[in-house]
């Protein structure tokens, strides 16, 4: 059952006062009561900041309908809403059981006329009429009807699973309290095609919806690229449809419509295609795309033709691993705004702040990250002209947003309705957490925007010092004290104690961030499986520690959820502990560079699978092993201890390099694959390969595939062999792969000569004798202590000639020979 509540009187008022400049202001306040706060979840300094702009009176902050928390079906979501000629404003949403919920959900109707007090539309009161689709987009706007009664409302909806009905239509006569319906859009419009969030009207074609790609499907440049108006001439009775062809390959997304003039309009879009993409690969970003049409006497609705370009307004980069960067922005809105004599648009940013050219990735500020609700403007002229520079009007609301993976939901502006009686923009949002809660929230602003700007610009420099505190991240404690735990291996699945003292019981929720601190101490010998059966946890940082063999072994057998994210480090005290495979396909993201320090003597076991586009630095003197095709496309660096193969085979998707104080485990059995570069900082020989010793038998062993560096390598080839233990050496190949092979005798070593001949015009002359095809550097001394280099050659055929390119002095002069060149490698 929905619950609405009338304001201000079911309210509880959070007071705030402002720090710093305007500390000497009367208190304000922000009108929301403690469980909008939670969903809406402003940072402090936003908090500051809403209250200081609603009591300058350009913003308006109120909650709308809400649903009790005993309820199952708490999440509302992706409301629109009109204006009727007489006050009046209607609000459509949907309620679920989350943002994907698995049931029908329902369609509400609500509709106020003082913005105060809301009212359900009597049409849900039928079940025969529910409005009970619960796929696709839905627009609602008004026309005139052909019998000069009251406006009619026209409802369209994106999708329905109901048979014969693509698209659907419910009519309402009496300003939305009671609604005829649903009746087919007869046009036929492909399935999956979603209409954008306001239905306009327009001065010569009538009352139109936009009618955009489906979503979430992969881009395909050679793939349909068509777009879709439909209007109606009768308030809804009967429709015709216009399709154009993008005039690039875009794939524009619940596009939000406007018109102004004449019968100009613009349409603007959040974009699935990569047209709008930068000239920097490094930073591309996913950009609202753009379609222009510009009205001429006498056009009739079939030729309307827009123009597609890529505008200004980013979203974030390709290079952000989740979601992919063309979800970083909902559902627009875009109208012209008379006041300003511009066109405005609102952004909902779903993974950063607001502002031009602004990439936020999910790595640079994973608990601090922002999702924001934005205002653009450009002039109308311009537009028309093909200007794709919008103008950024600031922010209006700032979130705590969806850096906590899966979980915080919303601020989608599309089917705002601007106000003139009250000189306000009236925009409904949904905000709350993915599953659900969410509520209906009304934001309304100014419609002088310079009044806006003057506004936000005083407020931002008063508040410029302010800095909000460091999140606070719940912490799950599983320690062995007493023998607690027992028995109960799977018990984090849904429960974990908060405290080492274990004074209750906490909840783990899913689509949450937790620190986990993991000590197995006191049940010395045993091991405890954690299975993990929440969707989307976020572990902020995992603390492992235990005694001798007991460990730590982390599984996830959860199919159904979207599976594990790592945010920050993992430091392992002591113990050996395991993370065991993986249901299939499931992975652990890395959300940003994560470091791994194990203490030496202790050991991590990683048979999972890493994925994300950060980097992994194994530190700490212990041992990392690895088996499984590892997804991450960052580096792997080995700063120090031991990193290597596991008992099974394993790869790398990026590169691959060892500090000086990095090692590699020996595997005779197993090769690593590194799909990247394999390099070393520092000098790395046969001593820094852990595990290879006299127990080895004579082979050569393959230990990694890949591009590997050779530069910094010593031991490369026999005659640069290292001993490993009593009668065996080892030694690298010299190219393509890393190899290493072992020996259990050395060849003779090569006999060498260096004899005097005498003087060629004062300068001396010598004979030497070696290997043929091998190099030799002759080194001079004047003491016989102190050595220099002084020529290396490979000649033709030995024994061969070699004079002093220096003539012979006072200063005495002694020679002699060794293989190898100047550098010293021998």
């Amino acid at each position: 059952m929905l619950h609405l509540l009338r304001l201000p009187g079911a309210l509880i008022v959070l007071a705030l006062f402002l720090a710093s400049a305007a500390s000497s202001r009367a208190a304000v306040s922000l009108p929301l009561d403690e469980r909008s706060l939670w969903e809406l979840d402003f940072p402090v300094k936003e908090q500051h900041r809403l209250a200081a702009l609603i009591d300058r009176g350009v913003l308006e902050i109120a909650t709308v309908a809400q649903v009790p928390l005993s309820e199952t079906h708490t999440h509302l979501g992706w409301p629109v809403a009109t204006h009727l000629p007489n006050g009046r404003i209607v609000v459509v949403f949907r309620q679920r059981d989350g943002h994907n919920g698995s049931d029908e959900g329902d369609r509400w109707v609500i509709y106020s006329d003082d913005l105060e007090t809301w009212h359900p539309a009597g049409v849900l009161e039928d079940k025969a009429l529910r409005l009970s689709d619960s796929y696709g987009m839905h627009a609602i706007g008004w026309a005139p009807r052909p019998d000069n009664g009251e406006p009619r409302l026209v409802l369209a909806v994106g999708n329905t699973p109901a048979p014969g009905f693509t698209k659907v239509v419910y009519l309402s006569d009496d300003a939305g309290e009671t609604w005829m319906g649903p009746t087919s859009l007869n046009p036929v419009i492909p399935v999956g095609n979603q209409t954008g969030p306001n239905l306009i009207q327009h001065p010569v074609f009538g009352l139109l919806a936009s009618w955009g790609q489906p979503g979430m499907q992969p881009f395909d440049p050679s793939g349909p690229r068509g777009n879709y108006l439909t209007r109606t001439l009768d308030a809804g009775l009967t429709w015709e449809t216009r399709e154009w062809i993008n005039t690039e390959p875009s794939l524009p997304i619940e596009p939000a419509i406007a018109t102004w003039g004449p019968g100009h309009m613009v349409i603007l879009a959040r974009d699935y295609s990569e047209f709008g993409y930068g000239d920097d690969p490094e930073r591309k970003y996913f950009y609202l795309s753009q379609h222009v049409y510009t009205y001429e006497e006498g056009h009739t609705f079939q030729d309307v033709n827009f123009t597609t370009v890529a505008s200004n307004i980013a979203g974030n980069g390709a290079t952000t691993s989740e979601p992919p960067g063309r979800n970083s922005q909902d559902t627009a809105d875009v109208f012209f705004n008379p006041v300003t004599g511009r066109v405005e648009m609102l952004q909902s940013h779903r993974w950063g702040t607001g502002g031009p050219d602004t990439e936020h990735t999910l790595a640079e500020t994973l608990l601090e990250e922002r999702s924001s609700l934005n205002l653009w403007s450009i002039d109308p002229d311009d537009l028309l002209a093909g200007s794709t520079q919008w103008r950024f009007d600031g922010t209006l609301i700032e979130r705590i947003g969806y850096a906590r993976p899966g979980n915080k939901d919303g601020l989608h502006p599309g089917g705002s309705v601007l106000d003139f009686a009250r000189g306000q923009q009236h925009i409904f949002v949904y905000a709350g957490w993915r599953r659900g809660p969410t509520s209906i929230y009304r934001i309304s602003r100014t419609l002088d925007t310079t009044q806006w700007l003057a506004a936000v610009a005083e407020v931002d420099e008063e508040l410029k010092d302010f800095v909000d505190p460091a999140p606070i991240i719940p912490a799950i404690y599983w320690t062995g004290e007493g023998n607690r735990w027992g028995g109960q291996s799977n018990a984090w699945s849904w429960l974990a104690y908060d405290d080492p003292a274990f004074p209750s019981y906490t909840t783990v929720s899913s689509d949450e961030i937790y620190r986990f601190y993991y000590d197995l101490a006191g049940m010395s010998g045993s091991t405890s499986t954690v299975r993990m059966n929440r969707d989307n946890m976020t572990i902020a940082s995992l603390n492992l520690a235990g005694i001798g063999s007991s460990g730590f072994a982390f599984t996830n057998v959860d199919t159904n959820g979207s599976g594990l994210m790592l945010a920050g480090p993992v430091d392992v005290i002591s113990g050996v502990h395991s993370f065991t495979p993986p249901s299939p396909g499931r992975t652990i993201e890395l959300m940003t560079d994560s470091t791994w320090s194990i203490a030496e003597g202790a050991a991590l076991l990683f048979s999972h699978v890493l994925s994300g586009p950060y980097d992994l630095v194994k530190a700490g003197r212990g041992t990392l092993l690895i088996t499984g095709n590892q997804l991450h496309t960052g580096d792997t660096l080995v700063d120090r201890g031991v990193f290597g193969l596991g008992n099974a085979p394993g790869s790398l998707a990026g590169d691959l390099s060892f500090a000086p104080g990095g090692r590699l485990r020996f595997n005779p059995v197993h090769v690593l694959g590194v799909m990247g570069k394999v390099s070393f900082e520092g000098t790395f020989g046969i001593g820094d390969i852990d595990g290879l010793d006299a127990s080895v038998p004579p082979g050569t062993y393959n230990l990694i595939n890949g591009n590997v560096d050779m530069a910094n390598l010593k031991n490369i080839g026999l005659t640069r062999a290292a001993p490993i233990g009593p009668d065996r050496w080892a030694y690298f190949g010299t190219e393509g792969a890393l190899t290493v092979t072992v020996v259990d005798a050395l060849p003779e070593p090569p006999t060498l000569s260096l004899h005097w001949i005498g003087f060629d015009a004062n300068r001396p002359v010598l004979e030497l004798d070696g290997p043929a095809g091998a190099t030799f550097t002759i080194e001079t001394s004047t003491n016989l202590v102190n050595w220099s280099d002084l020529d290396s050659f490979t000649p033709g055929t030995v024994p061969a000639q070699w004079m002093d390119p220096r003539t012979l002095t006072q200063d005495p002069r002694f020679y002699r020979l060794r293989l190898g060149h100047q550098d010293g490698d021998e």
